[in-house]
């Protein structure tokens, strides 16, 4: 056996696998593809650490202002309303273009209204955190329902203390 033709065998290897994985990839989102190829790798392995790759936990979630992640919040959870979740803005709403931060447990917090033109009567029902005070950043022409949250990287100076 040549040299040759092992490497001719890696190349039509390479070349399906390349063929298979291109033609995957353009049929659902990447990352949803990466998600199930980490937890499906890490299954084979053995490796218990499944349950740390991105799932949805929305479904059934619950807020609690006592979380670090809403330190700075001041308004509504969207959790009352469809599609709405913690860290989610209900379905047909829009997002401020303005937002603030807070630095709370180590880690940035984001903090972003929600809005629609005409509010929904599930607005304002979620409950809510430290709103006495707080203002609406809603874009002109729309009206404030709720507010999201979002973990982001560990403190450093953009974020208040």
């Amino acid at each position: 056996m040549k040299e040759t033709d092992t490497n001719d065998g890696v190349e039509i290897l390479d070349a399906a696998v390349t063929k298979i994985l291109t033609a995957f990839g353009q049929r659902g989102p990447r990352r949803r593809f990466l998600e199930k190829l980490g937890k499906y790798m890490l299954t084979v392995l053995g490796i218990g650490i499944i349950e740390l790759l991105p799932i949805d936990r929305a479904y059934g979630q619950t807020c609690n202002c006592n979380d670090p992640i809403y330190c700075g919040m001041m308004g509504q959870y969207c959790t009352a309303c469809p599609g709405g979740t913690c860290q989610e803005c209900p379905t047909g709403s829009e997002t401020t273009t303005a937002n603030w931060m807070k630095c709370c447990g180590g880690h940035c917090y984001t903090y972003t209204d929600c809005c629609f033109a005409t509010p929904p009567a599930c607005c304002n029902q979620g409950g809510s955190c430290h709103s006495e005070g707080g203002q609406a950043w809603c874009n002109e022409g729309t009206s404030y329902c709720c507010t999201v949250s979002v973990r982001g990287a560990p403190c450093v100076s953009t974020c208040n203390e």
